[in-house]
């Protein structure tokens, strides 16, 4: 009587799982991630929460001068790390230009809305 085809026998069952194990693993410990890229994940981590908070805070500075919610910018700029700049360049219901710069740590240091300095 001979086994069916789609059997394995447990000696190649065993061999199979340590081979994908051991495959896992290498795939592991070859991605790993360099020095220089974890700082650049970071670099671009620390920015984008920067103008996150800029963009909140901004956004909720804007509709406080203006009764008008201000949506995202049309500009960011800034070097990400500790300052951003953050533009609202569009016909909005009560304003039709915003700027406001963020600093880490500091806040909001600068609100012009339609040309008029709000802090």
């Amino acid at each position: 009587m001979s086994e069916s085809p789609t059997k394995l026998p447990l000696k190649e069952f065993f061999l199979g799982f340590i081979f994908v194990i051991v495959v896992g693993a290498g795939v592991i410990v070859l991605g790993k991630k360099s020095n220089e890229e974890k700082e650049q994940g970071a670099l671009l981590l620390q920015g984008y929460q920067l103008t996150t908070h800029g963009s909140n805070f901004c956004g909720t500075a804007i509709k406080d001068a203006t009764g008008s919610s201000a949506g995202s910018p049309t500009l960011t700029t800034g070097d990400r790390i500790t300052t951003v700049t953050l533009t609202w360049d569009q016909p909005y219901k009560n304003f039709k230009k915003a700027k406001c710069t963020y600093v880490k740590g500091s806040g909001i240091v600068s609100l012009i809305i339609d040309g008029k300095t709000i802090k």
